[in-house]
């Protein structure tokens, strides 16, 4: 799938499941909530979140993204994720 169809489908839908690695190389899953914001996928996390711990190892990531009926098309992406922390990750 096209990145530009692949973001059309995150926009519309904002239900998802975020694979990170944990530190031993196994996978870990976390629920989340995202939106596309200037074209890049967004989520909001705390800094104490395992996913967060996980990503600042290793910025490697999947999400899976589905509608909230939960049946349906769905969307994977592979990720390298950017973890914005304090004031300088808020939106205005």
């Amino acid at each position: 799938m096209e990145i530009s169809k692949a973001l059309d489908y995150v926009r519309k839908n904002d239900r998802g499941v975020l694979a990170t690695k944990a530190r031993d190389g196994t996978p870990q899953l976390s629920p989340v909530t995202v939106a596309v914001v200037d074209d890049t996928v967004v989520m909001s996390t705390r800094d104490t979140a395992f996913k967060t711990k996980n990503l600042h190892c290793d910025p490697q990531s999947w999400l899976c993204v589905f509608p909230e009926k939960w049946l349906g098309r769905w969307v994977q992406l592979e990720c390298q994720a950017e973890i914005i922390s304090g004031e300088a990750g808020l939106l205005p």
